[in-house]
């Protein structure tokens, strides 16, 4: 008996983190991402379309991280781009193709040309606003005795770090307010962090700005205060998943797609799409950089 509800309790187990295969179509019903998920992550083989069906963007994923070849085809169908990723912010560009097909020859100093990425180096930013639950069970190191919640609330208290009013990090939160909770009271974590895209290697960087813990009180959800990332001492490893989203969040707030560059709240069946976009704009980003380039030195 006891080994039957083992094994059940396995196969549930593996069915929760089963890999799926995901596809997103276009209206015309052609296809406009085809990719693989396991559990909250893309883990597994990408493929994102045109409307017209011709190939867009190829690649995989291991643990939400792009990993081995991918590669980037325009409109008319010509392959562009080739690199190689070991993670989402590292790789090695192997060929680049401009819009006439013709090889575009690379340099060593040009197949990694990582470094600090300035305001004026960046072809454009996004910023989200996620929300990570105490709730899901992949989660439940953040929010445990000594996880980076329980942390955040000591660190306040001890006059360690500093916790803002809101997500601007201008005025400072009440003290005597967070004095009355403890971790177990915390339900939700959420994340602000701002996407942008370098023109120098065409490549999508995310940077974790704020982190706010979340009570419930009154029925309500209440922020508890905003902690400036760069400014606290926490474990790295935990701010490293957060950034890379390998702990399950859902994005509550962006400004993609805002014309005022503003925070807009997103519906609950937009998260998988702006996801998804995060992946693209690379692409994007990649043939409109080659072609400015084309033209320039032509």
């Amino acid at each position: 008996m006891k080994f039957s509800l083992l094994l059940i309790a396995l196969a549930v187990s593996m069915a929760v983190f089963a890999k799926e295969n995901k596809l997103i179509l276009y209206p015309n019903g052609r296809v406009q991402y085809e990719y693989e998920v396991e559990g909250h992550m893309f883990q597994g083989k990408f493929s994102s379309y045109y409307e017209s069906g011709k190939l867009r963007m190829k690649g995989q994923f291991v643990n939400n991280q792009k990993s081995g070849l991918w590669r980037v085809w325009d409109e008319k169908g010509l392959l562009r781009s080739e690199r190689m990723y070991t993670d989402n912010l590292n790789f090695i560009l192997l060929h680049q193709w401009d819009s006439s097909g013709a090889r575009i020859t690379i340099s060593t100093e040009e197949q990694h040309m990582h470094g600090n990425c300035g305001f004026t180096d960046r072809l454009f930013s996004h910023r989200y606003i996620s929300t990570i639950d105490a709730g899901a069970e992949e989660n439940k190191e953040l929010f445990e005795k000594g996880g980076l919640v329980n942390v955040l609330l000591e660190s306040i208290m001890n006059g360690e770090a500093v916790a803002f009013a809101d997500d601007r990090f201008v005025y400072l939160a009440n003290k005597p307010n967070l004095s009355c909770y403890e971790k177990n009271d915390v339900v939700a974590l959420l994340v602000k962090e701002e996407y942008y895209c370098c023109a120098t290697d065409q490549n999508m960087k995310n940077t974790l700005m704020g982190v706010c813990p979340v009570v419930m009180e009154n029925g309500k959800r209440k922020e508890l205060g905003w902690f400036y990332v760069p400014d606290i001492a926490v474990k790295k490893e935990s701010l490293e998943k957060i950034r890379n989203h390998q702990y399950t969040s859902t994005i509550i707030k962006t400004t993609v797609q805002d014309r005022s560059n503003r925070f807009r709240n997103v519906a609950e069946d937009e998260n998988d799409m702006l996801r998804l976009m995060l992946v693209e704009f690379e692409a994007n980003a990649i043939l409109y950089t080659i072609d400015q380039q084309f033209f320039v030195t032509r």
